[in-house]
């Protein structure tokens, strides 16, 4: 089996490194190698860096989508899905995971983070280190929790959320579809889909028009 990490870029080297952990100790994959059509190398570092198309005839793959912003992560997913390609799920060694959680296809649970009991992590979600995901919560599809967060049990982040370094988010609390919580935020309040907040206690500065984290 070869897995191919869809997206080469800083997050996708960190995923090659969260692959190459798991593999050490699981033995799953003969090769583990990057798809990237905007990279003109064929190889980085080290690694095989194959095109979209030149996958479509390889034998015995599975691919897990490598980029840090929900929308972009969804397109990507949706690609594969489209070409009937299997989708991995990638869970760091370090990670403690419990038995009566739920984690999707095309989750990646990075190193040190905890996915407590009743927790639901849907399709294609990123949940990065040091992340306390506390019982009862949902992660939606395509969204990416960002290191260092806390979110407070039973809280419902719907799809497509994103939520930046070290933020916390009180027990409760439903985080709305295509919404930015900023790094560093404290949230006390439910925050309403399509919107970016900020601060402590975290207030909304604006609509998340141009679905952008990255600039």
């Amino acid at each position: 089996m070869i897995l191919l990490i869809y997206g080469s870029g800083g997050f996708g080297r960190e995923v090659h490194d969260l692959a190459k952990r798991i593999n050490n100790k699981e033995k799953l994959w003969s090769e583990i190698s990057f798809i990237d059509d905007v990279r003109k190398e064929n190889n980085l570092n080290g690694i095989r860096v194959y095109k979209f198309e030149e996958i479509l005839s390889l034998k015995d793959v599975e691919c897990i989508v490598a980029l840090g912003e929900p929308v972009s992560r969804e397109k990507l997913y949706n690609r594969l899905k489209q070409n009937n390609l299997k989708i991995a799920t990638l869970v760091d060694p370090t990670a403690i995971v419990s038995d009566f959680s739920v984690i999707e296809e095309g989750c990646i649970i990075s190193a040190f983070s905890l996915i407590a009991n009743s927790a639901y992590i849907k399709a294609n979600s990123v949940i990065q280190a040091f992340t306390n995901i506390g019982h009862d919560v949902v992660v939606g599809r395509h969204s990416v929790i960002s290191s260092g967060v806390f979110p407070g049990g039973g809280s419902i982040f719907e799809d497509k959320v994103y939520v930046g370094l070290g933020a916390v988010i009180k027990e409760k609390l439903r985080i709305g579809t295509n919404s930015i919580v900023g790094m560093g935020s404290c949230v006390f309040s439910d925050v309403p889909s399509d919107m970016i907040v900020l601060g402590n206690p975290a207030r909304v500065i604006r609509r998340n028009e141009d679905n952008k984290i990255f600039r």
